[in-house]
């Protein structure tokens, strides 16, 4: 190890005694943990768009960083697929440079509509790689799921794969999750679930029952929940779980969902490398936590979005949605089809206007934070009572002129 390697490994070597003497202190938080999955710690890797990265070198050599600081923290699971472009490439390109001896936990996936083209793509992924075998495979967003799941069993008779199971990023495909979850032999079933998505607490609640091990996509929704609390400071109580970033504070309470084995969040910054490997340390919420932090984020929602105030108007990609849903509304119904009830998409399709005139602040209360359209807490749904009259359907248009049309721009 040459002396860059040295400096950029040092903080992750220093911070990885105190997350360990830390760990041992702590009590359990996870109640689930799957066979052969005991070992493998709270916090993992996603490759998605951050490891294609093409020929750039300098990109190539940031990532063998974030790779190094991940590994020298404890980390364990990468988790990749083919349809992350060059990310499963690079991955056997850096981790020969990168000391890793037995701690990676190698996860793919195949995703193909063909079921021929599946054992070719595997061997594809192994040879990328360069491992002789990988821990857990994946049928990546159900793809042609009863297929490969024939596949990836004759690979684990063969030793080639230890576990196999289900992946999907999508909400809308949670109930068929859990339909497949019932019926299928699996051991691990990785989904999208985070602050602004939780609507994949029933499919993980039963597959925990079931046994298998619960792995997290997207926790930080792609980025936006960065945005969504800006640079806004922690509540004090945070300091009551040692969270240190809003990182921490996304990640923990994710790992200390009683079903959740593994979160992998993904990243190109060694920093926040360092940041996310840091939720696996220190304290952990408890239920009544948990609940306190969904709603510390759900009362900024509704500063957002409700329209009562004008100080934050909400991102343009939800005005977009707006507009596409107000002028097609059976958009909003064949989205909401396979959704809650209860959700957002739900009651604009039952709503679609709020009041006479074309001004966003009804539409922008249809669009109120998602948390509270999910059923979860209904102290979170809006009375009557508490609402401007302009925005109570059936009242008369309110006085703002203004379109929609002007403020979606």
């Amino acid at each position: 190890m040459d002396r860059r390697d040295f400096l950029a490994a040092l903080p992750a070597a220093l911070l990885a005694p105190a997350v360990d003497a830390v760990a041992q202190t702590q009590p359990s938080f996870r109640r689930h943990t799957p066979r052969g999955f005991e070992a493998l710690p709270p916090i993992g890797l996603g490759t998605w768009l951050t490891f294609h990265v093409g020929d750039d070198a300098e990109a190539q050599e940031q990532r063998r960083r974030v790779l190094a600081r991940f590994f020298a923290a404890g980390g364990g699971m990468i988790d990749s697929s083919p349809m992350y472009g060059q990310a499963e490439w690079l991955l056997g390109q850096l981790l020969p440079a990168v000391a890793h001896e037995g701690k990676l936990f190698a996860a793919t996936k195949v995703w193909t509509p063909f079921a021929a083209r599946g054992p070719g793509q595997l061997e594809q992924s192994l040879r990328f790689w360069g491992v002789p075998r990988f821990d857990v495979v994946l049928v990546h967003n159900l793809l042609n799921w009863r297929a490969h799941l024939k596949t990836l069993r004759a690979w684990q008779e063969q030793g080639r794969v230890r576990y196999i199971g289900i992946s999907t990023s999508h909400a809308v495909a949670n109930d068929e999750a859990a339909r497949i979850v019932k019926s299928e032999r699996l051991d691990v079933l990785q989904i999208t679930y985070n602050f602004a998505d939780a609507s994949a607490e029933p499919v993980m609640n039963l597959a925990a029952e079931r046994g298998l091990a619960v792995v997290i996509n997207r926790p930080f929704d792609g980025g936006s929940l960065f945005g969504r609390v800006g640079n806004r400071p922690l509540p004090a109580w945070a300091m009551d779980i040692d969270c240190a970033n809003w990182a921490q504070f996304f990640l923990k309470w994710i790992v200390s969902h009683p079903a959740v084995t593994c979160a992998i969040p993904a990243t190109a910054n060694p920093a926040h490398m360092d940041e996310n490997m840091g939720a696996r340390a220190g304290r952990m919420p408890d239920a009544a936590l948990r609940r306190k932090m969904l709603a510390h984020l759900s009362g900024r929602n509704r500063v957002w979005y409700w329209g009562l105030t004008r100080l934050r108007p909400p991102p343009t990609s939800v005005l977009r949605r707006m507009g596409r849903a107000q002028r097609h509304p059976s958009w909003a119904s064949e989205r909401n089809r396979n959704r809650c009830s209860k959700s957002p998409w739900a009651r604009f399709a039952r709503l679609p206007k709020w009041c006479g005139c074309r001004c966003a602040r009804p539409i922008l209360l249809a669009f109120d934070a998602p948390t509270w359209c999910q059923g979860s807490d209904p102290a979170w749904t809006p009375s009557r009572e508490s609402l401007p009259s302009h925005f109570l359907p059936g009242t008369p248009p309110c006085s703002t002129k203004r379109r929609r049309s002007s403020i979606a721009r």
